[in-house]
């Protein structure tokens, strides 16, 4: 198995180009960006529990024993 290599000066140089990049906002801009990202991580996290979970419904109800025998 191999391992990539990690350069962490390469993460620390895209955290400072981030805060430089944010620190040019406004608090109003800052607010809004905030949350537009915590709107997606919700909606993200409901689209993954609610998309993946199945959704049953009774398909035939009030059979008798013999026809849901045969069903089955």
């Amino acid at each position: 198995m191999a391992v990539l290599p990690f350069d962490s000066r390469k993460l620390n140089g895209a955290w400072a180009r981030a805060r430089t990049f944010v620190s040019g906002f406004t608090p109003g801009q800052k607010t809004a960006t905030g949350l537009a990202v915590l709107a997606v991580v919700v909606g993200a996290g409901i689209f993954l529990t609610k998309g993946s979970s199945p959704n049953y419904t009774t398909l035939f109800a009030n059979l008798r024993p013999q026809d849901a025998g045969s069903i089955t």
